[in-house]
């Protein structure tokens, strides 16, 4: 299973909005379809495409959540433009 939890204001928030997948691919799509709501809403006639997201890095444990093999889900650009870093879109647990 993989488990995933968005970026939110605190710890606890992003914990209850966490949510489990079979495959990375489901996840990646659902997170995708998700935010692309969001941007949209705000206004966005060129919402970031599914390819632009990245799982980042090697993962590593994080005691704080439980999760074994923790790895940031991560994108160029949110709007029309891109970013000057990558920004974060949530957390993973791939092991």
């Amino acid at each position: 299973m993989i488990r995933y939890r968005p970026v939110r204001q605190s710890l606890t928030a992003s914990l209850k909005d966490e949510e489990l997948y079979e495959t990375v691919g489901e996840m990646l799509a659902c997170v995708h379809d998700s935010w692309q709501r969001i941007v949209i809403f705000m206004g966005s006639t060129k919402p970031f495409r599914a390819e632009e997201m990245m799982i980042c890095g090697a993962g590593h444990p994080n005691p704080m959540t439980g999760y074994k093999d923790e790895h940031r889900i991560l994108v160029r650009r949110m709007t029309d433009r891109d970013a000057h870093k990558p920004i974060c879109i949530g957390y993973c647990d791939l092991g």
